[in-house]
């Protein structure tokens, strides 16, 4: 699942490709969520090609978030080369509060993936490699126990190391160390 924006920053071209090597597989499915200016691009490549293993919904309700994000095997996280030098987009920590792998479509050296193999807490994929992204998927897909475990492995992450209390308390001793 990607859920997000679709926009200039994202590779979700990739996924799309991924989905065209993986059409003949019944069973693995692409959910696409969000809008943005690449929505409609997607959507023609989907139709042009006959993909009927991805679907496209609208943002869903604040109410829905929950269980949206419970819903997908994997969530998925995509970066362009450009943008992932000076972005971590917050979707990451969404994921892994929900405690599900993340699919990280983004060069090795930016921030999210560096946390997901930090947190060993899912995949990166390099941009540009949707052969790979397909294998990737597969091989995600045959390991259940995997999946569960890098889930946890992100949620564990999270309340360690960026919740809120911990995320305040160094808040405030930057603070204080700046007042001194």
């Amino acid at each position: 699942m990607y859920a997000g924006n679709l926009g200039y920053a994202s590779a979700v071209e990739d996924v799309m490709a991924a989905a065209y090597h993986l059409r003949e597989r019944g069973d693995v499915c692409f959910l696409i969520i969000g809008e943005g200016v690449k929505k409609t691009s997607l959507q023609q490549f989907a139709e042009k090609h006959d993909l009927t293993n991805v679907c496209f919904l609208p943002y869903q309700p604040r109410e829905a978030f929950a269980e949206m994000m419970a819903a997908a095997d994997v969530s998925l996280v995509t970066l362009n080369a450009q943008s992932s030098g000076t972005s971590l987009p917050s979707k990451t920590f969404n994921i892994m509060a929900s405690a599900r792998p993340i699919l990280a479509i983004t060069p090795t050296d930016s921030d999210v993936a560096r946390l997901v193999a930090t947190a060993d807490c899912g995949v990166s994929v390099l941009p540009g490699a949707p052969e790979q992204l397909a294998e990737v998927i597969l091989a995600l897909k045959s390991d259940e126990v995997r999946l569960v475990e890098m889930g946890q492995n992100g949620r564990k992450e999270l309340e360690a190391v960026y919740s809120r209390q911990v995320c305040v308390a160094q808040y405030e001793a930057t603070l204080r160390q700046a007042a001194r």
